[in-house]
């Protein structure tokens, strides 16, 4: 392997890794809002497709909706 292709891969997975960290802290955020039960259930949504809009969804519907329902719909409308 070529000093590039070392040096990109090395990159590719610096990007997973922070993504997922990404991730992580809005789980607990999720948590914190809607509880432990929403917080895993959106984990798996979010890992699913971690380069969708369904983070940066999540972000803001953090704010946006009241109930945890509510929140996991939009959450799974982003991936159809």
């Amino acid at each position: 392997m070529k000093t590039r292709e070392v040096v990109n891969e090395f990159l590719r997975g610096w990007d997973e890794v922070r993504q997922l960290g990404r991730v992580e802290v809005l789980v607990q955020q999720i948590g914190t809002k809607f509880g432990r039960r929403t917080a895993e259930e959106a984990r798996q949504l979010l890992l699913e497709d971690p380069d969708g809009d369904r983070i940066g969804w999540a972000i803001y519907a953090i704010l946006d909706r009241d109930k945890a329902e509510d929140f996991l719909a939009g959450l799974r409308l982003r991936g159809d």
